[in-house]
């Protein structure tokens, strides 16, 4: 009997690893500040900062580079391409996928972006942060 709970348990799990998986991989549109338009994977997306000098968000990526979005954005349309991406500063935006800790009001992410340090969380962020990353 107690192998036919285990069982459902299993297939009920696998199912919400796949429908996770395609949120994952559901395509966004982004509109580069040189007016472009790209496809980008929510997985490839570590973080968004601002970038105050040009005054624009810019997106990180897996391979380590950068992009530049178009001006007129703000944070809540970040958060709105996807479930996983939650502001956790004035000028930042994370993938709760790369999430592993949040140490001193700093958000460390998993490799890639493992080496990042500037993802600090601000007071006012911070209660959101941590109900989203426990109901994550």
């Amino acid at each position: 009997m107690e192998s036919i709970h285990i069982q459902r348990y299993k297939t009920a799990l696998e199912h919400l690893r796949k429908l996770s998986d395609l949120r994952l991989r559901k395509p966004l549109l982004i509109h580069t500040v040189t007016g472009n338009l790209r496809v980008l994977r929510p997985n490839d997306i570590g973080y968004f900062r601002y970038n105050s000098t040009q005054k624009s968000w810019e997106v990180a990526l897996r391979d380590g580079s950068f992009i530049r979005l178009r001006g007129n954005l703000r944070a809540e349309n970040l958060c709105s391409y996807n479930e996983t991406f939650v502001q956790i500063h004035q000028s930042y935006v994370i993938n709760l996928h790369y999430l592993q800790i949040i140490q001193d009001r700093h958000c460390l992410l998993s490799a890639p972006f493992h080496s990042v340090e500037e993802l600090q969380v601000s007071l006012k962020h911070k209660k959101k942060l941590l109900s989203r990353f426990h109901s994550f």
